[in-house]
């Protein structure tokens, strides 16, 4: 008899604070990056990484056939999984240990599903125009010192800066 996994999204997403402390998202946020995402049927639109063959990951077209083998967990898994390694910072060892796969595995799903995710997300303007930033600074900071050609220094979600 095959044990159930206690370490998934399916019971993780139960308990809000567990999964915020272990991904850093909303269990809200982690469904609406899923569902955007598009995998496509039986996950089409993802290329898994086969280590064995040299890749370039540049199309994520359904017509493409799927390569590599049969996944052992779920798709929301993979994610869940991708969120988890990156939040915590854990080693390879440790997160396949969580999740009850080799560690060769997660590093092909990590692997897929970086790259999978640079194609989708990577278009995506994140940051507005310097010449935004200057409107919006300027309402912000009047009468603080803020000079017309000052660098303005935008601290992220990841609280790491960046000179505009």
């Amino acid at each position: 008899m095959k044990k159930k996994r206690v370490y998934s999204f399916e019971n993780i997403s139960k308990d809000s604070s567990l999964f915020r402390k272990a991904t850093g998202r909303e269990v809200d946020c982690f469904r609406e990056l899923f569902s955007f995402l598009n995998l496509g049927d039986n996950c089409g639109n993802i290329k898994f990484y086969e280590p064995s063959k040299e890749q370039v990951f540049d199309s994520l077209s359904s017509s493409d056939k799927k390569s590599g083998p049969k996944p052992k967990l779920s798709p929301v898994n993979h994610l869940f999984l991708l969120l988890v390694w990156l939040k915590n910072g854990i080693t390879l060892s440790y997160t396949s240990w969580l999740f009850d796969t080799s560690k060769s595995t997660v590093s092909r799903y990590l692997i897929t599903w970086i790259n999978f995710l640079y194609f989708s997300l990577g278009s995506l303007p994140i940051w507005p125009s310097k010449e935004k930033y200057k409107r919006l600074c300027q309402k912000v900071f009047k009468g603080h010192i803020l000079q017309q050609d000052a660098y303005l220094i935008v601290l992220n979600y990841f609280a790491s800066i960046h000179l505009l």
